[in-house]
């Protein structure tokens, strides 16, 4: 009796497993499914006349797409030269790009490129305006502080990782750096609002564990 019971045990456990391989599979798929059509979405989508800033808002959602494809996390940011219009720099969030780094957000990618190709020591960022696809995090709103970026937009809010909406209750020297700065959510098209949301959070699906 007591070996049929052992035996009993040992197949539900096999088969947990099983089950549990075949729903990380099914995840994994749906997920990739879910970036297929947000991709195609991106690919399809015209920008509404409506929003001015909509063309900078798909492009920093397509950096998002492209670090979440080369295996990070999917936020993307740019820096635009507010006289021109023109992209100074563009890039992604390279966190585990190609091991963990963890001074590579978005926003401190595309800041640490500008910083190397000006090589100053001050580097003016009077009229350039950092655009990403999340509202920037503690560390990346402070980066930007200091770097004396004035404008910020951002596509999505960020509820549970952002920190533009709570910049009040920085410590006193920190605040004081807030008056001056432009920091806030870009008027979009809803759409990108979401699908740059939504690449977040798969991203933290396909990647998050590799933070624990």
């Amino acid at each position: 009796m007591a070996k049929y019971v052992v035996s009993i045990c040992f197949a539900i456990s096999i088969l947990f497993v099983i089950n549990s391989s075949c729903c990380a599979g099914i995840r994994e798929s749906e997920l990739s499914m879910s970036l297929n059509t947000i991709e195609k979405e991106l690919n399809e989508f015209r920008p509404n006349p409506v929003f001015k800033e909509d063309p900078i808002a798909l492009m920093v959602v397509r950096q998002a797409l492209i670090s979440i494809k080369e295996g990070s996390f999917g936020i993307g940011a740019c820096l635009i030269d507010e006289k021109d219009g023109k992209t100074i720099v563009a890039g992604h969030n390279e966190l585990l790009l190609p091991y963990f780094r963890s001074d590579k957000h978005a926003e401190m990618a595309v800041m640490n490129k500008y910083e190397d190709q000006i090589k100053g020591t001050n580097p003016k960022t009077e009229g350039l305006t950092l655009y990403s696809s999340l509202e920037p995090c503690p560390m990346c709103t402070i980066r930007l502080l200091s770097a004396n970026v004035k404008k910020v937009r951002y596509v999505s809010a960020d509820i549970d990782g952002g920190f533009v909406r709570h910049m009040e209750e920085l410590p006193p020297y920190w605040k004081n750096q807030t008056f001056d700065k432009d920091y806030k959510e870009l008027q979009c098209s809803p759409r990108l609002k979401k699908a740059a949301y939504a690449l977040l959070n798969i991203s933290l699906a396909l990647y998050g564990d590799r933070l624990k």
